[in-house]
Protein backbone atom coordinates (compact mmCIF):
# COMPACT_ATOMS: atom_id res chain seq x y z
CA UNK A 1 0.00 0.00 0.00
CA UNK A 2 1.35 3.59 -0.62
CA UNK A 3 0.20 6.21 1.86
CA UNK A 4 1.27 9.78 2.23
CA UNK A 5 3.06 9.48 5.38
CA UNK A 6 2.80 13.09 6.00
CA UNK A 7 -0.83 13.37 5.16
CA UNK A 8 -2.13 9.93 6.06
CA UNK A 9 -5.32 9.63 5.22
CA UNK A 10 -8.00 7.68 8.31
CA UNK A 11 -10.04 5.79 6.19
CA UNK A 12 -7.05 4.38 3.82
CA UNK A 13 -5.47 3.12 7.31
CA UNK A 14 -8.80 1.81 8.49
CA UNK A 15 -9.36 -0.23 5.69
CA UNK A 16 -5.71 -1.89 6.01
CA UNK A 17 -7.00 -2.93 9.39
CA UNK A 18 -3.78 -1.89 10.68
CA UNK A 19 -3.37 -2.06 14.81
CA UNK A 20 -0.52 0.40 15.12
CA UNK A 21 0.80 3.55 13.17
CA UNK A 22 4.28 5.26 14.11
CA UNK A 23 4.41 8.81 13.17
CA UNK A 24 6.85 11.38 14.25
CA UNK A 25 4.65 14.31 14.13
CA UNK A 26 2.09 14.67 17.13
CA UNK A 27 -0.61 16.66 15.74
CA UNK A 28 -1.33 14.12 13.15
CA UNK A 29 -1.15 11.28 15.59
CA UNK A 30 -4.17 13.17 18.16
CA UNK A 31 -6.17 13.37 14.28
CA UNK A 32 -5.33 10.05 13.16
CA UNK A 33 -6.62 8.96 16.79
CA UNK A 34 -9.92 10.78 16.51
CA UNK A 35 -11.06 9.32 13.93
CA UNK A 36 -10.14 5.23 15.53
CA UNK A 37 -6.84 5.12 14.64
CA UNK A 38 -4.23 3.73 17.13
CA UNK A 39 -1.50 5.97 16.08
CA UNK A 40 1.61 6.55 18.75
CA UNK A 41 4.27 9.37 18.41
CA UNK A 42 7.89 8.33 17.57
CA UNK A 43 10.28 10.56 16.89
CA UNK A 44 13.93 9.55 16.60
CA UNK A 45 15.69 13.51 15.78
CA UNK A 46 17.92 12.77 18.46
CA UNK A 47 19.84 10.40 20.42
CA UNK A 48 17.58 11.13 23.61
CA UNK A 49 14.43 10.36 21.25
CA UNK A 50 16.06 7.40 19.89
CA UNK A 51 16.71 6.21 23.46
CA UNK A 52 12.75 7.18 24.22
CA UNK A 53 12.04 5.01 20.97
CA UNK A 54 13.54 1.70 21.62
CA UNK A 55 12.09 2.20 24.94
CA UNK A 56 8.75 2.47 23.88
CA UNK A 57 8.55 -0.18 21.58
CA UNK A 58 10.02 -2.60 23.71
CA UNK A 59 6.88 -1.73 26.15
CA UNK A 60 4.55 -1.97 23.34
CA UNK A 61 5.62 -5.39 21.76
CA UNK A 62 6.84 -7.07 24.99
CA UNK A 63 8.87 -10.60 25.01
CA UNK A 64 11.97 -10.49 22.96
CA UNK A 65 11.28 -7.09 21.46
CA UNK A 66 11.57 -5.96 25.07
CA UNK A 67 14.53 -7.67 26.01
CA UNK A 68 16.71 -6.52 22.69
CA UNK A 69 15.18 -3.22 23.72
CA UNK A 70 16.82 -2.90 27.40
CA UNK A 71 19.90 -4.63 26.19
CA UNK A 72 20.20 -1.99 23.81
CA UNK A 73 19.65 0.56 25.80
CA UNK A 74 22.02 -1.02 28.52
CA UNK A 75 25.05 -0.63 25.46
CA UNK A 76 24.09 2.41 24.25
CA UNK A 77 24.56 3.79 27.70
CA UNK A 78 27.64 1.76 28.61
CA UNK A 79 29.36 2.65 25.48
CA UNK A 80 29.29 6.36 26.71
CA UNK A 81 30.37 5.34 30.03
CA UNK A 82 33.30 3.71 28.22
CA UNK A 83 34.47 5.91 25.83
CA UNK A 84 34.15 8.92 28.66
CA UNK A 85 36.65 6.94 30.56
CA UNK A 86 39.06 6.83 27.60
CA UNK A 87 39.08 10.25 27.03
CA UNK A 88 38.25 12.10 30.72
CA UNK A 89 41.75 13.23 31.14
CA UNK A 90 41.49 15.48 27.80
CA UNK A 91 40.34 19.47 28.73
CA UNK A 92 37.43 19.93 26.71
CA UNK A 93 39.17 23.01 25.35
CA UNK A 94 41.78 20.31 23.69
CA UNK A 95 39.00 17.94 22.45
CA UNK A 96 39.17 17.45 18.46
CA UNK A 97 36.45 19.66 16.90
CA UNK A 98 33.99 17.80 14.61
CA UNK A 99 32.40 18.68 11.61
CA UNK A 100 29.36 16.70 10.08
CA UNK A 101 28.34 16.29 6.32
CA UNK A 102 25.25 15.26 5.86
CA UNK A 103 24.87 13.53 1.91
CA UNK A 104 21.96 10.92 2.42
CA UNK A 105 21.25 13.88 -0.36
CA UNK A 106 23.43 16.04 -2.70
CA UNK A 107 22.70 19.40 -0.89
CA UNK A 108 26.20 20.47 -0.82
CA UNK A 109 29.22 20.83 2.29
CA UNK A 110 27.06 22.96 4.66
CA UNK A 111 24.25 20.85 4.90
CA UNK A 112 24.81 19.72 8.67
CA UNK A 113 23.36 18.89 12.13
CA UNK A 114 23.02 21.06 14.73
CA UNK A 115 22.79 20.86 18.98
CA UNK A 116 21.59 17.71 20.25
CA UNK A 117 21.28 15.86 17.21
CA UNK A 118 25.07 15.11 17.21
CA UNK A 119 25.41 14.52 20.91
CA UNK A 120 27.45 10.92 19.77
CA UNK A 121 30.49 13.38 19.04
CA UNK A 122 30.94 14.62 22.32
CA UNK A 123 29.87 11.01 23.24
CA UNK A 124 32.80 9.93 21.30
CA UNK A 125 34.95 12.99 22.95
CA UNK A 126 34.62 15.53 20.58
CA UNK A 127 33.53 18.93 20.19
CA UNK A 128 30.82 19.56 17.70
CA UNK A 129 31.92 22.82 15.43
CA UNK A 130 27.84 24.00 15.40
CA UNK A 131 27.18 23.58 18.84
CA UNK A 132 26.73 27.32 19.38
CA UNK A 133 24.05 27.01 16.14
CA UNK A 134 22.30 24.81 18.37
CA UNK A 135 18.75 27.00 17.46
CA UNK A 136 19.87 26.38 13.50
CA UNK A 137 16.85 25.23 11.10
CA UNK A 138 16.93 24.66 7.21
CA UNK A 139 15.78 27.78 6.80
CA UNK A 140 17.95 29.92 9.59
CA UNK A 141 21.32 28.12 8.69
CA UNK A 142 24.63 30.02 9.73
CA UNK A 143 26.27 32.02 6.96
CA UNK A 144 29.68 29.93 5.15
CA UNK A 145 32.05 31.80 6.75
CA UNK A 146 30.48 31.29 10.12
CA UNK A 147 30.94 27.47 9.72
CA UNK A 148 34.45 28.10 8.38
CA UNK A 149 35.42 30.20 11.86
CA UNK A 150 35.22 27.10 13.33
CA UNK A 151 38.01 25.57 11.88
CA UNK A 152 36.85 22.09 12.33
CA UNK A 153 40.11 19.27 13.23
CA UNK A 154 37.92 16.87 11.79
CA UNK A 155 35.46 16.59 9.41
CA UNK A 156 32.85 13.66 8.88
CA UNK A 157 30.39 12.69 5.67
CA UNK A 158 27.52 10.77 5.78
CA UNK A 159 25.36 9.41 3.21
CA UNK A 160 25.35 8.33 -0.13
CA UNK A 161 26.83 11.33 -1.77
CA UNK A 162 29.61 11.07 0.53
CA UNK A 163 32.98 10.64 -2.05
CA UNK A 164 31.57 14.12 -4.25
CA UNK A 165 30.60 15.85 -0.82
CA UNK A 166 34.59 15.27 -0.02
CA UNK A 167 35.81 16.30 -3.28
CA UNK A 168 33.49 19.04 -3.50
CA UNK A 169 35.18 20.15 0.11
CA UNK A 170 39.14 19.42 -1.23
CA UNK A 171 38.07 21.79 -4.11
CA UNK A 172 36.84 24.42 -2.59
CA UNK A 173 39.62 27.52 -2.72
CA UNK A 174 38.06 28.67 0.98
CA UNK A 175 38.58 24.88 3.30
CA UNK A 176 42.18 24.73 2.14
CA UNK A 177 43.38 26.66 5.28
CA UNK A 178 40.71 24.69 7.79
CA UNK A 179 42.32 22.17 9.80
CA UNK A 180 40.97 18.80 8.69
CA UNK A 181 41.91 19.70 5.08
CA UNK A 182 45.19 21.17 6.00
CA UNK A 183 45.80 17.77 7.94
CA UNK A 184 43.89 15.32 5.57
CA UNK A 185 41.38 14.49 8.86
CA UNK A 186 38.47 13.52 6.57
CA UNK A 187 36.13 10.86 7.26
CA UNK A 188 33.44 8.40 6.10
CA UNK A 189 30.88 7.45 8.27
CA UNK A 190 29.70 3.51 7.75
CA UNK A 191 26.90 3.04 6.37
CA UNK A 192 24.27 -0.12 6.92
CA UNK A 193 20.51 0.35 6.20
CA UNK A 194 21.11 3.68 7.17
CA UNK A 195 24.22 6.11 8.08
CA UNK A 196 25.37 5.22 11.59
CA UNK A 197 24.94 8.95 12.06
CA UNK A 198 21.06 9.20 11.42
CA UNK A 199 19.11 8.48 14.22
CA UNK A 200 19.88 4.58 13.89
CA UNK A 201 19.99 2.21 16.56
CA UNK A 202 24.03 2.00 15.44
CA UNK A 203 24.63 5.05 18.44
CA UNK A 204 26.74 2.45 20.14
CA UNK A 205 28.62 1.60 17.29
CA UNK A 206 28.87 5.11 16.08
CA UNK A 207 30.07 6.37 19.94
CA UNK A 208 32.67 4.24 19.09
CA UNK A 209 33.33 5.19 15.68
CA UNK A 210 34.36 8.45 17.00
CA UNK A 211 36.83 7.95 18.93
CA UNK A 212 38.33 5.55 16.70
CA UNK A 213 38.57 8.59 14.59
CA UNK A 214 39.51 11.45 17.13
CA UNK A 215 41.62 9.06 19.43
CA UNK A 216 43.27 6.52 17.17
CA UNK A 217 46.57 5.81 19.80
CA UNK A 218 44.04 5.42 22.52
CA UNK A 219 41.59 2.50 20.94
CA UNK A 220 41.95 -0.66 22.62
CA UNK A 221 39.16 -2.62 21.04
CA UNK A 222 38.02 -3.79 17.55
CA UNK A 223 35.58 -1.83 15.97
CA UNK A 224 35.22 -4.88 13.37
CA UNK A 225 34.43 -7.43 15.94
CA UNK A 226 31.88 -5.05 17.68
CA UNK A 227 30.23 -4.37 14.73
CA UNK A 228 30.02 -8.11 13.02
CA UNK A 229 28.46 -8.49 16.94
CA UNK A 230 26.08 -5.98 17.59
CA UNK A 231 24.13 -6.80 14.21
CA UNK A 232 24.11 -10.76 14.77
CA UNK A 233 22.48 -9.65 18.41
CA UNK A 234 20.59 -6.75 17.36
CA UNK A 235 18.95 -7.86 13.86
CA UNK A 236 20.01 -11.66 13.64
CA UNK A 237 22.14 -11.28 10.71
CA UNK A 238 25.56 -12.35 10.75
CA UNK A 239 27.86 -10.84 7.83
CA UNK A 240 31.01 -11.71 6.40
CA UNK A 241 34.36 -10.09 7.55
CA UNK A 242 34.14 -8.42 3.93
CA UNK A 243 30.86 -7.19 4.39
CA UNK A 244 31.72 -5.74 7.94
CA UNK A 245 34.82 -3.44 6.21
CA UNK A 246 32.72 -2.43 3.31
CA UNK A 247 30.01 -0.99 5.64
CA UNK A 248 32.81 0.78 7.38
CA UNK A 249 34.38 1.95 4.39
CA UNK A 250 30.83 3.70 3.09
CA UNK A 251 30.71 0.92 0.50
CA UNK A 252 27.98 -1.19 -1.36
CA UNK A 253 27.94 -4.65 0.30
CA UNK A 254 29.72 -6.11 -3.07
CA UNK A 255 32.51 -3.69 -1.98
CA UNK A 256 31.27 -1.02 -4.59
CA UNK A 257 30.20 2.68 -4.75
CA UNK A 258 26.91 3.61 -3.58
CA UNK A 259 26.67 6.34 -5.82
CA UNK A 260 28.47 7.45 -8.85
Amino acid sequence: EVIDSFEPEAESLLAMDVDIVFLPDPNVCKSLREKGVCAICLRVYNTEEVQGAAKLLGEIFGGEVQEKSELWLKEFNESITDLEAKFSDIPLEDRPVVYEIIGAKYKGIYRTNYGDAQAWLQYGGGQIATLEFAGATWNNMPTEEAILATNPDIVLISGLYWEQLKEELLANEKWQTINAVVNNQIYTIPMACTDWNNYSTCYPLMNYFVFSVLYPDRVDFSLKEMTKEFYSTFYEIDFSDAEIEYMLEGLSPAGEKICN
